[in-house]
């Protein structure tokens, strides 16, 4: 996965137009679960990432956990946990739940 951001890093650095993968973004994120089971307590998380999916392979390697996640993030509107949309929906530095990918 290493290889990977870095692979992904030189395309960037070298490449510019419009094929060029999409911006690594730096979230620093406080992460939380209703499932204390997954995640007992609130932990930090600096993560790097260009895509959702990538976002939540990077916190669950990050927080060493065993199954697979989804990252929420909350809706002032509608004042309810939601299912992160796209990656430039979150800011740099946010509050976020995780659940299990399979709930």
């Amino acid at each position: 996965q290493q290889l990977q951001m870095e692979l992904q890093q030189l395309e960037m650095d070298g490449g510019g137009g419009a094929a060029a993968a999409p911006a690594q973004r730096k979230f620093t994120l406080l992460v939380s679960s209703e499932d204390t089971e997954l995640l007992p307590e609130q932990r930090k998380c600096v993560a790097e990432a260009a895509t959702v999916e990538e976002l939540f392979a990077t916190v669950q390697e990050k927080l060493a956990l065993p199954v697979e996640i989804m990252v929420l993030m909350y809706d002032e509107d509608f004042e309810e946990w939601i299912l992160l949309p796209k990656l430039e929906d979150l800011p740099d530095k946010a509050k976020v739940q995780i659940k299990r990918k399979d709930e």
